[in-house]
């Protein structure tokens, strides 16, 4: 969770103000942190609850998949922009 809390909804945020028309910025703001004080308030009940039904040691093997998952999902969209960023470039050099 301090992970989320450190680098993904910083993030988020700077995201949403880039994408967002400035009239409704507010509203996914707000939005976003409700969902995140939901998500927030859930998590470690739904890990308790999942550590007693499989054990402590396997919960937490089980809470490191998604963070697995997350970083090869990074790194394939870090390689991917970098490869279009390159495709651009060049097509810009190409252009009179």
């Amino acid at each position: 969770m301090g992970i989320l809390q450190g680098i993904y909804f910083p993030n988020q945020n700077t995201w949403l103000t880039f994408i967002c028309p400035v009239h409704y910025q507010s509203r996914f703001f707000g939005i976003g942190f409700f969902v995140e004080g939901i998500f927030a308030t859930i998590a470690p009940t739904l890990f308790g609850w999942i550590a007693d039904q499989i054990g402590l040691i396997k919960a937490y093997r089980l809470a490191a998949v998604p963070l697995f998952i997350s970083s090869i999902l990074f790194l394939l969209l870090y390689f991917l922009e970098k490869k279009q960023d390159k495709a651009h470039k060049i097509k810009f050099v190409r252009l009179p």
